[in-house]
């Protein structure tokens, strides 16, 4: 018999990532595997979930991110994003500038940044979630000479993480 994971969430604010085996159960046994692993079982004694705490350190998010659902709220729309980021690493796909029709291939995502390189230049550059973010109109002048970075706000808009 296989096991098989109904759903994954992750959840940015705890860190934690939960593996649902078996629908929610209303009083499960959860037993302590170590400081940062919880198994839950129902009353028959059946694997029902796995929490991992501290999950950025004990798992590997960029591969696990894609296929969980992300809990929260404004660590949410970041991580949506983050996600998206990933899928498209993964997928080989790149984000396009609008304007010029750059291809920018995603080099690597990190918990607060992206890395991506030019098709035009292969130069590679390290934009942050603060850059992408930033609404301050000061700020956002400067930011608007960064096509990529408008092309990623773009994407976040289209995945409804921004206005």
């Amino acid at each position: 018999m296989g096991w098989y994971v109904m759903r994954i969430t992750f959840d940015p604010r705890a860190n934690a990532v939960y593996f649902y085996m078996a629908k929610r159960v209303d009083k499960p046994d959860t037993r302590v595997v170590n400081d940062d692993v919880y198994v839950d079982f129902d009353v028959q004694g059946r694997l029902v979930g796995v929490e991992v705490l501290d999950a950025s350190k004990r798992l590997d998010l960029d591969y696990l991110l894609p296929v969980c659902e992300i809990l929260g709220g404004e660590e949410r729309r970041w991580h949506k994003l983050r996600v998206e980021l990933l899928r498209r690493k993964q997928a080989d796909l790149p984000v396009e500038t609008v304007v010029q029709h750059v291809k920018n291939w995603i080099q690597e995502v990190g918990e607060n940044y992206v890395v991506v390189r030019s098709e035009r230049t292969g130069k590679c550059r390290t934009i942050t979630r603060q850059e992408i973010e930033d609404e301050d109109t000061e700020k956002y002048i400067i930011m608007r000479k960064s096509r990529i970075i408008l092309a990623l706000r773009k994407l976040a808009r289209e995945l409804g993480c921004y206005p």
